[in-house]
């Protein structure tokens, strides 16, 4: 019996401070590195114009065999922020040709808003494309 591995590239993942500011990073293949980029600035007294910092993350299983099963994927990330904190996590997975999608949800696990461990997972689907 043959089987196929299959592998969604991590492309990218929002995190959602509380104060409603979305901050956006990409990534290749989860390379860190990841380049946050602020996408909304609040007028008030006190701002919060840090975007949140992505301490570590990481998925498990690396590699998915699809051909019989859809495959869970689960996601841990650890991240800071200064003042508001993370609502939020939502990291976005594609096949290789940006033909499929799947995301994940990621909510506060342990610690806090201002520096917490987030975890969610994503469903790949059987048959999914396969790719590295």
């Amino acid at each position: 019996m043959q089987t196929t591995n299959t592998a969604f590239g991590f492309i990218a993942a929002q995190l959602r401070a509380l104060r409603m500011t979305p901050a956006r990073f990409c990534a290749a293949s989860l390379a860190l590195p990841l380049i946050l980029i602020p996408s909304l600035a609040l007028a008030a007294n006190v701002t919060d114009t840090t975007p949140p910092t992505v301490v570590s993350i990481d998925f498990n299983p690396k590699s998915v065999d699809v051909t019989a099963n859809s495959q869970s994927v689960a996601f841990t990330m650890h991240v800071t922020d200064d003042l508001s904190g993370v609502q939020y996590i939502t990291a976005t997975l594609t096949s290789p040709t940006v033909g499929q999608i799947q995301n994940a949800f990621l909510s506060l696990n342990s610690g806090t808003a201002t520096d917490g461990t987030f975890t969610g997972s994503a469903m790949i689907p059987k048959f999914a494309e396969s790719g590295t």
